[in-house]
């Protein structure tokens, strides 16, 4: 399984939308987070693997017609410096490309 293929259909994404739309709600894509953020740190490593993935879900963002990206990176215990660097770089290079602002949570793994 792909992560795309656990978007909805297309119908019930307009579905979604009108209902986002009804209660003004912003609807994001959701990368990372329980137990899936394994892949983050590779793609964070270079500065030309940061702006191939911010392009990619900026990319997505528009075609789909999402408000933003909620980023849940998953990172071991004190590795705070690091991930606000990387997902700094991530955010300013998405807002950018879609000239909005990019929704970021962080989760530190316990123990």
């Amino acid at each position: 399984m792909t992560a795309l293929e656990r978007f909805p259909s297309p119908f019930m994404m307009k579905k979604i939308k009108e209902a986002c739309h009804q209660f003004k709600t912003k609807l994001l894509v959701g990368i990372g987070g329980a137990g899936r953020s394994m892949h983050l740190p590779g793609v964070s490593e270079s500065a030309r693997k940061r702006k191939r993935f911010a392009k990619e879900v900026s990319t997505l963002i528009e075609r789909e017609g999402l408000d933003g990206v909620d980023i849940n990176w998953e990172t071991p215990q004190g590795s705070m410096p690091t991930y606000v660097l990387e997902v700094g770089t991530v955010r300013s290079i998405i807002q950018v490309y879609l000239r909005q602002s990019v929704v970021v949570a962080r989760t530190e793994a316990v123990g």
